[in-house]
């Protein structure tokens, strides 16, 4: 892969004339979110030449719109916005952003076919033996490389000293850049409950939440379930006097685990090897928010079954 990028920054170098020429052409009105400087909507590839993303919006979770390119077409970001409409009938595809900029999948272009903008696509195995993504940083900058089987590598950013590169900015300034800036990790609200008695061993069989999860998929819940002979969490009953203490456990008992429902209603099993003839149990829920940190589950019931 190494070889390839050198090649290709040697080709910039010889069209370093040409380059001057365009970006000093002004700016292009938006149609998507994309920036409106002279050199801050365009990627390179050596067959193709300049690829034109004025037209595309990289707001999550799919990229949209079209690049233009005067050597071969237009490159479709998604099926459903290419540039003679939908035609997810017939070729369904799609470039993700997964909401921290992490980008993922094909774009098409009819002249030279898929363009995969993550080595994953097929089987994460693949990255391997060609470690390779287009991302966007926190100042919407795109950086990375998206390959094609007949063309070879796609340039998003002349600088590519952070994914395996060089920086090639001083013979040709170019990159794309959105005014979208991909969110912040989701926050965890976390609440851990009261201590129940069940007022015999019993065994734990399943967690299960009502409420709803506001209709994102990156909002979650989770838990981890505690259990005890010991009304303190101690582990050795009937003294309960030793320097144990209440252990949250996930479903491969471990602490760094969670149960994770699909969904409100839906029960999770508890692993009876953790929580099998035990009287007393809590639990501890963890309630996730959107990848902006804007919307969060909202949960007005939590059930923990148990049976003799």
């Amino acid at each position: 892969m190494e070889a390839r990028k050198r090649r290709s920054m040697r080709a910039l170098a010889l069209l370093y004339c040409f380059t001057v020429l365009l970006f000093l052409g002004g700016g292009v009105a938006l149609a998507g979110n994309m920036s409106n400087q002279p050199s801050e909507h365009w990627a390179w590839n050596d067959a193709a030449g300049w690829i034109d993303f004025t037209n595309v919006t990289a707001t999550p979770p799919v990229l949209q719109g079209y690049g233009t390119s005067s050597a071969v077409g237009d490159v479709a970001m998604d099926c459903a916005t290419t540039s003679i409409g939908n035609i997810c009938a017939t070729n369904n595809f799609k470039v993700a952003n997964d909401g921290y900029g992490n980008l993922s999948g094909w774009a098409w272009n009819d002249a030279i076919g898929w363009i995969s903008f993550w080595c994953g696509n097929i089987a994460p195995a693949d990255c391997q033996s060609s470690n390779y993504q287009v991302t966007i940083d926190g100042a919407g900058d795109f950086h990375g490389w998206a390959w094609n089987d007949s063309v070879g590598w796609l340039s998003f950013n002349c600088d590519h000293s952070g994914d395996g590169g060089t920086n090639q900015c001083g013979m040709s300034s170019y990159k794309l850049k959105t005014t979208y800036v991909p969110g912040l990790p989701a926050q965890s609200g976390v609440l851990t409950s009261s201590i129940f008695d069940a007022g015999d061993p019993v065994a734990l069989n399943f967690v299960l939440w009502k409420g709803t999860l506001n209709g994102l998929a990156s909002t979650a819940v989770r838990f981890r379930i505690a259990s005890s002979n010991c009304v303190n969490g101690k582990t050795n009953p009937p003294a309960c006097n030793d320097a144990g203490d209440w252990q949250y456990l996930g479903p491969n008992g471990s602490t760094t685990d969670y149960y994770v429902p699909s969904g409100p209603n839906a029960p999770s099993a508890i692993d009876t090897r953790d929580h099998n003839n035990v009287r007393y149990y809590r639990y501890r829920i963890f309630m996730d928010s959107d990848v902006f940190g804007n919307t969060t589950p909202e949960v007005t019931d939590v059930i923990i079954n148990w049976s003799p």
